[in-house]
């Protein structure tokens, strides 16, 4: 993700989606890393620059959060007026899960350890009050109380198609999606610990069932998201080929594909509210 935050206006989507040509627009507030991860508050914007949170506010660096001792920070979460970030440190094995609350700048309120395996991605279901799941690189996720600092529960529907890559709540209570390492992308349900479908190479070509192939075109699953509303429940996919794959839930099966889509992996999907628009970014720099 590139290291600048710009804050002058970017010209408005035509009716049909396409943004009409514009010369770039020069970066307004350097920041002195790559950003690892992105979230807004209101008229606040936080990114994530190696062991720190900076808080944007326009044009100007209104705070930093810090995080001594960690090397980088990934996964931005806001609930409320609290932002929690997944921590590593150089050397050491697992991580940690660290809160901040937004305007009071710092070291963080709360550090959790987490381990022995290493955390990857972070996502809050909606109906779930002060709990985020948490995805780690041995194919596990948890489910953890962000305010007591504990975890609840060990997820195993997700183990045994490689490490976690990202996680998306879907608008039905308790189902989440799980992208992995191996291209596959896991629907479960997080109170009964249950695999709803594996959806295998899911950013390619594409398989229902498990096992269908042994290779991935698609790559490992860096992004996902699931469609609101009114209209066909979709959960489209995006790899580290740069393709992206859209899946009919009620189906259970591949809907379309954007076969290169970006030219380097697919950075982060959005489904606009209560329609069948999709919104994609990628390491390629492009939206």
């Amino acid at each position: 993700m590139a290291e600048a935050v710009r804050g002058a206006p970017t010209p408005h989507a035509a009716a049909d989606g396409r943004v009409p040509d514009a010369a770039p627009l020069p970066p307004l507030l350097q920041l002195p890393r790559a950003i690892t991860s992105l979230v807004v508050r209101r008229d606040l914007t936080l990114a994530a620059v190696g062991p720190t949170v900076v808080a944007c506010a326009r044009l100007a660096v209104a705070g930093v959060h810090t995080a001594p001792g960690r090397r980088s920070l990934r996964s931005l979460l806001l609930l409320g007026d609290r932002v929690h970030a997944l921590a590593r440190t150089k050397g050491a094995p697992g991580g940690e899960l660290l809160t901040w609350t937004v305007g009071e700048y710092g070291p963080p309120t709360r550090a959790a350890a987490l381990g022995p395996a290493r955390p990857t991605c972070l996502a809050h279901p909606p109906a779930y009050v002060d709990k985020v799941v948490i995805g780690f690189d041995d194919g596990t996720a948890q489910l953890w109380n962000v305010e007591a600092g504990a975890c609840l529960h060990t997820y195993t529907a997700t183990v045994g198609r490689g490490a976690l890559r990202c996680l998306a709540a879907s608008p039905a209570l308790d189902v989440l999606a799980a992208g992995t390492d191996a291209g596959a992308v896991i629907l479960f349900d997080a109170k009964a610990d249950e695999a709803l479908a594996v959806f295998e190479d899911a950013a390619g070509a594409g398989a229902s069932r498990a096992g269908a192939t042994s290779s991935s075109p698609g790559g490992p699953v860096t992004a996902l998201a699931f469609s609101t509303g009114a209209g066909p429940a979709l959960l489209a996919a995006g790899g580290a080929a740069g393709s992206v794959g859209v899946w009919s839930l009620s189906d259970r099966a591949l809907a379309g594909a954007l076969p290169r889509a970006h030219a380097a992996a697919v950075a982060g999907l959005h489904f606009f509210a209560g329609e069948p628009r999709l919104q994609s970014s990628g390491a390629d720099n492009a939206v």
